[in-house]
């Protein structure tokens, strides 16, 4: 696997989280892509990009907004 995609997000921003996903879709990874979110309440987002960060698995990673 080449990248890892990871999104922090909330409860209240689904609407904009499935806008980006379905945006995303559009691009054929060819499994090349793994595409992590985290959208736990009460948790810091300091805390929730290194909880992605460990289960990551690409060479690559990339942190992006909802």
């Amino acid at each position: 696997m080449r990248l890892s995609i990871l999104i922090c997000t909330m409860p209240v921003r689904q609407k904009m989280l499935k806008e980006l996903c379905d945006s995303l879709n559009c691009y054929r990874f060819n499994g090349d892509v793994e595409l992590l979110i985290d959208d736990r309440m009460n948790i810091t987002t300091g805390t929730k990009r290194n909880d992605l960060l460990k289960r990551a698995k690409a060479e690559y990673v990339v942190f992006i907004d909802d």
